[in-house]
């Protein structure tokens, strides 16, 4: 990717891999999943970015701590907690959308201090990137499996 360009495409895989990996947790919050773990999604998705792109580090962090809002959003209306009172939705959201703007403003700072030249650990940064957005979706395909066969209870 050169210098000169958009950068549309950390963008969008920022936005996917911050707000996807929520999902899991609002969808089966007794699969029991560790909380660092969107968090890590966050943070990766920031660092790679900023590495890719030192001189938008702010943009990416906004970008995965809004996709963070966004997905605990979505999520919540999709699959509303039966066994917790409506407050502690907007208190889990704010929670988690504060925890992951701390997270993400961190690590593209320090990721936006480095920088990758050769046009291998670029390519390599951009897979990483690719494999945090599909850590979401493939804890929410395994989840129904795990509550299936009395993994999660």
């Amino acid at each position: 990717m050169l210098a000169g360009q958009n950068h549309v495409s950390l963008k969008i895989l920022g936005f996917l891999s911050a707000s996807l990996s929520w999902l899991p947790f609002v969808m089966v919050p007794s699969f029991e999943l560790p909380v660092w773990l969107p968090l890590s999604c966050v943070a990766t998705s920031a660092t790679v970015s900023a590495l890719l792109n030192r001189d938008q580090w702010l943009v990416f962090a906004h970008v995965s701590t809004a996709s963070s809002f966004v997905g605990l959003c979505i999520g919540y209306a999709i699959w509303p907690p039966s066994d917790k009172p409506g407050i502690a939705i907007p208190l889990f959201v704010t929670l988690g959308t504060v925890s992951s703007a701390v997270v993400a403003v961190v690590s593209s700072f320090v990721a936006s201090r480095f920088s990758v030249r050769q046009q291998t650990l670029r390519f390599v940064a951009l897979i990483v990137l690719i494999l945090a957005a599909g850590v979401g979706p493939t804890f929410l395909t395994v989840a129904p499996i795990s509550n299936s066969l009395g993994g999660a209870k």
